[in-house]
């Protein structure tokens, strides 16, 4: 008869997830590396203020001119072109390769009403910053105490 131990249980489950996190994003010798941009998406941080929403986006290897940015009522959508890398030479071949290029895109639904008219983004070493006021009618407002 096995002793039911917990602990035991919750290591062999760990491993498992482990190894089949390994199996499915880190592939070593010839393989494509990490997985395509199609199935991560493209990486963002929201943030949040009384008066503003700002997107951070990371675009490793981007220039400005190949981002698109567009804003439809409470969608946002980022598409950007990451460079293709440089052409292997003959008889060199990856033993690891977890950088990605080509087209990722990345539409989310900000659920707030946005003045795309005072929107403002900004690109910087990778790094894409989108600040997008508030419309008037959601930001907060104080009611003063009439008697």
């Amino acid at each position: 008869m096995d002793v039911f131990e917990p602990l035991r249980d919750a290591m062999t489950l760990r491993e498992a997830v482990n190894r089949l996190f390994e199996d499915s994003y880190v592939r070593t010798g010839g393989g494509s590396g990490a997985a395509a941009p199609e199935r991560r998406g493209l990486p963002l941080d929201i943030l949040e203020a009384d008066d503003h929403l700002q997107v951070i986006a990371s675009l490793p290897g981007c220039s400005r001119d190949k981002v698109d940015i567009q804003f439809q009522k409470d969608t946002l959508t980022i598409k950007a072109m990451l460079n293709e890398p440089a052409e292997l030479q003959e008889g060199i071949r990856y033993r690891v390769r977890e950088r990605w290029s080509g087209e990722v895109s990345r539409t989310v639904n900000l659920a707030v009403p946005i003045d795309a008219e005072k929107a403002k983004a900004t690109f910087r070493d990778g790094v894409l910053t989108l600040s997008l006021p508030k419309a008037e009618s959601v930001k907060p407002r104080s009611i003063p105490i009439t008697d």
